[in-house]
């Protein structure tokens, strides 16, 4: 699901409540840890982008919360890993 990410990042954002702005968090961050054969620029970048997310749980008003949705969007956009489906004879 391409949308995944950015859909959980909108969730932690628009959440009152610590708890689950920390469930949306650590979903977050397995969904970045699944994938695999990270490049270096895709290990700085999955840092950076824990960084935020860390942030926004502990005050979502923060000046974080501007970039976190994008941070994911990017994530999902140039370092996710593409799926790819066998077709079916």
């Amino acid at each position: 699901m391409k949308n995944q990410l950015t859909t959980l990042a909108l969730n932690l954002l628009l959440s009152e409540r610590f708890a689950h702005r920390l469930d949306f968090a650590v979903c977050m961050k397995n969904a970045v840890d699944a994938e695999h054969e990270f490049t270096p620029m895709a290990e700085l970048f999955r840092e950076h982008l824990f960084t935020h997310i860390d942030r926004c749980v502990e005050n979502p008003n923060c000046s974080s919360r501007k970039i976190l949705f994008y941070l994911a969007d990017f994530w999902m956009t140039h370092f996710r890993t593409p799926v790819r489906f066998m077709a079916a004879a």
